[in-house]
């Protein structure tokens, strides 16, 4: 009976409270809410005065997003899925799922959630407001996963999805937290107090789970915890880049103004341009009047290499070969540090990342198609016919290739015509993919001083 895992379960909820929390700012940071954190920061290291200064010079950069987005890339193009050992009626239901689930968008927020937080899941569902199916990337700091298989515990055996917080059975007024757990033949709600509660059973929903499997897939970066652990150093690197810059912009500030101390002077008959006076009386009664005048000195470029280079340890740690640091100074910064994000190679980890999405989807689509799908085609407008037995789904990843700048692929190019390896036509093609042939045919007549530079696509645009 599930109700009797509750107990572990709830267990198992506050031993991982703290993954949660991690998961939920990570989130944060990636939708771009960072600025609290790094003024979370600042304000424990800084004196009142100090962050009163520093927290309105904190620069909007989130590396975060960007290093994310550069390794979520595998389902933007070229994924090819098909049926094997099946026949056209598969294909066909395939294909309506594919279309109904809008499958690689989905699975690239889904995929951008494993690059951001190192776990994913994703649940298909049948839409009953609109009565057709659908597919949802659950973010990472609404479930967790949990096994009592001790054979193999890195397999889930229950899945608990966070819903709202309710009212407490057992203390009035007091408000906990509810959970929905699935097991390949169970369903039920609880709360973190450890109560089953039949209460908040949603319609139609009797403790059964009708698809006989879980109907999730669960992706998980670690071989060795089925609960990764909390990517801890990603959220430290985010809020410390721009606290640093932070640094940087008040150093700036206070650089650009010497301090000026007045010693013996009548602070009243002072004009109060300057951005600092100091005002000191040295020799109490009978001191001379003097004004001096100090001027901060920072190393900028020295602190600026600084951040670069923990950038760049921070993206091999990560297994991304960051791309060329060339010479950054202050006014390249911004440019620099996206430029070695641009050109940093990520194609080891794409491709580990397009095997590991590759095996959950075969079981992915199993379970869609062979469990979820019997149930759902006479509610919704699906093909009515089943999957073939014995048939199952393959799914192609493109090739990752490494990342390669401009110059070193024309200069490959160049040597492999002069070595009569390739054509000149052949490299045009590889050099300029969004090319058309034609386009190609009348760049090379240019080149040989046949054309006359107006393409056919000029003429086409022309008219």
């Amino acid at each position: 009976m599930l109700s009797k895992d509750i107990p572990n379960l709830v267990n198992h909820i506050r031993c991982y409270a703290n993954r949660l929390e991690n998961s939920k700012e990570l989130l944060d940071i990636y939708e771009n809410d960072l600025l609290k954190y790094v003024e979370r920061l600042l304000k424990s290291e800084m004196g009142v005065q100090t962050y009163e200064q520093i927290v309105t010079r904190i620069p909007p950069i989130n590396m975060v997003k960007k290093i994310v987005d550069k390794l979520s890339t595998i389902y933007q193009s070229g994924v090819v899925r098909k049926v094997v050992d099946g026949n056209d009626s598969d294909q066909e239901l395939l294909e309506y799922y594919v279309d109904k689930f809008d499958i690689n968008p989905k699975m690239n927020q889904g995929n951008e959630f494993f690059n951001l937080d190192r776990y994913n899941l994703m649940m298909p569902f049948l839409d009953d407001e609109n009565k057709k199916p659908a597919l949802r990337a659950v973010p990472n700091d609404k479930f967790l996963v949990y096994s009592n298989n001790e054979i193999n515990p890195m397999v889930p055996t229950h899945v608990m999805l966070m819903l709202k917080k309710v009212d407490c059975i057992k203390i009035k007024g007091k408000m906990t937290q509810s959970w929905m757990v699935w097991t390949k033949d169970e369903i039920t709600i609880f709360d973190e107090d450890g109560d089953e509660r039949l209460d908040l059973y949603f319609e139609g929903m009797d403790g059964t789970n009708p698809y006989g499997v879980l109907p999730f897939q669960y992706y998980n970066s670690s071989q060795n915890f089925l609960v990764p652990p909390a990517d801890s150093d990603t959220k430290r690197m985010a809020v410390l880049m721009p606290a640093q810059f932070a640094d940087l912009n008040y150093a700036a500030k206070f650089q650009s103004f010497s301090s000026i101390f007045a010693f013996n002077v009548d602070e009243e008959n002072w004009t109060l341009a300057p951005n600092a006076v100091h005002f000191l009386d040295d020799k109490p009664g009978g001191g001379n009047a003097r004004v001096e005048v100090v001027k901060p000195q920072v190393d900028i470029t020295e602190v600026t290499q600084l951040i670069v280079t923990q950038l760049s340890m921070y993206l091999n740690s990560r297994g991304i070969k960051p791309g060329s640091i060339g010479d950054i100074t202050t006014q390249n910064l911004a440019s620099g540090i996206s430029k070695i994000i641009d050109e940093a190679d990520t194609s080891e980890l794409k491709t580990m990342q397009a095997a590991v999405y590759a095996r959950g989807e075969v079981s992915f689509w199993r379970k869609v198609l062979t469990q979820m799908h019997p149930i759902w085609m006479n509610q919704t407008d699906a093909p009515k016919t089943t999957f073939s037995v014995g048939a199952r789904i393959e799914v192609t990843f493109p090739p990752q290739k490494p990342m390669v700048d401009r110059g070193t692929l024309v200069t490959t190019a160049v040597n492999e015509i002069n070595n009569g390896l390739k054509s000149r036509k052949t490299v045009m093609e590889e050099l300029n993919p969004d090319w058309s042939l034609d386009r190609i045919e009348e760049e090379i007549d240019l080149i040989d001083g046949v054309g006359d530079g107006f393409t056919a696509e000029d003429s086409n645009q022309s008219t």
